[in-house]
């Protein structure tokens, strides 16, 4: 089965031709129709900007230095604005992390998600208008009637959230990427708007990229994942064998950071000393070496390890990933 994504090589970097700060170092990852993958790891290891080579909306200065990006066997990074106009929002949709700076307060709800069916879909006003309302019950807006007349600031974070995976969803995209949309949301409106992404996905088969540092969300919702670590992924394969036999010391590492399903005196959360490398300021050898415990003179601080094979599905990007050791212990519950 042909993959539907398939990013290959990529690298995106900051600044000149002559001096690149990459952050987005050699990433592959493929992705089939109706997928669920997951994309972890700390805050700045690249998985934003992954995702915005993805849809084409690099901010200022960045740029895809190697690599592809192909939808279909369509490579993207090479096309012209005006084709990426006609990608953006039909094919390929996202939902940013914060619902309120993401919305424009000067049109009403019901107008922003007119505006994408008449712009893709084709729609006049009166059918676009009648779609909206109905992606407003699909998605469960209250009074969907009002919802639409009201603007985002008379909305809460749960409700626009909604909107966002209405207009996400109103074109039928065959890949969606979702960038920590649950994180300004409490926990029981972030179940829901994950139970929603769930079953607009099963309407119409779209695949989702899940960017999100919730280990606990990626167990509840995606069949794969990928660990990323200072712009590279350094583990990748079914969600279930590898946060149950992490392979890699930093996964190892966020899974022991997790909080035990049960609280008591004696139960004491793993950390993980210092910080991910700056960008352009990486170490010589493997990136994640002067964190861990395992890392060796030779070969951890002098070669940088490949991302290897590991049975049929399993990805590591560790030299001693051949005969794994549990380095960071998950506080048992």
């Amino acid at each position: 089965m042909s993959a539907l994504l398939e990013v290959e090589g990529l690298s995106t970097g900051f600044g000149r031709t002559s001096n690149t700060i990459s952050v987005v170092r050699s990433v592959s990852f493929t992705m089939q129709r109706g997928e669920t993958v997951g994309l972890v790891g700390e805050s700045g290891s690249g998985k934003s900007i992954t995702a915005l080579s993805v849809m084409g909306l690099l901010p200022r200065g960045a740029r895809i230095t190697a690599g592809d990006i192909l939808l279909n066997g369509q490579s993207l990074p090479a096309l012209p604005e005006k084709d990426w106009q006609q990608i953006r929002g039909k094919r390929i949709a996202m939902v940013f992390q914060d619902p309120f700076s993401s919305l424009n307060p000067t049109l009403t709800l019901g107008e922003q998600v007119a505006e994408a069916l008449r712009l893709h879909q084709g729609m006049n006003r009166r059918q676009a208008q009648e779609r909206t309302q109905e992606l407003f019950r699909q998605v469960n807006l209250p009074n969907p009637e009002l919802k639409m007349r009201q603007y985002p600031h008379q909305a809460s974070g749960g409700q626009r959230q909604r909107v966002l995976t209405a207009m996400a969803f109103a074109c039928d995209p065959e890949l969606l990427i979702a960038d920590e949309p649950t994180t300004a949301l409490d926990v029981t409106v972030q179940a829901q708007v994950l139970q929603l992404l769930l079953q607009m996905q099963q309407r119409i088969n779209t695949a989702i990229l899940l960017i999100t540092h919730d280990l606990g969300v990626v167990a509840a919702v995606c069949s794969r994942i990928l660990v990323m670590y200072a712009g590279q992924i350094v583990e990748s394969g079914p969600v279930r064998e590898v946060l149950t036999h992490p392979q890699h010391p930093y996964t190892q590492a966020l899974l022991a950071s997790l909080p035990p399903r049960l609280p008591g005196p004696e139960r004491k959360l793993s950390s993980l000393p210092g910080q991910p490398p700056a960008p352009g300021k990486l170490p010589a050898g493997c990136a994640f070496a002067p964190r861990c415990p395992l890392a060796q003179q030779t070969p951890c601080r002098q070669v940088e390890p490949e991302l290897t094979q590991h049975g049929s599905e399993r990805q590591v990007r560790c030299h001693f990933a051949a005969a794994p050791q549990a380095i960071f212990h998950k506080p048992k519950a």
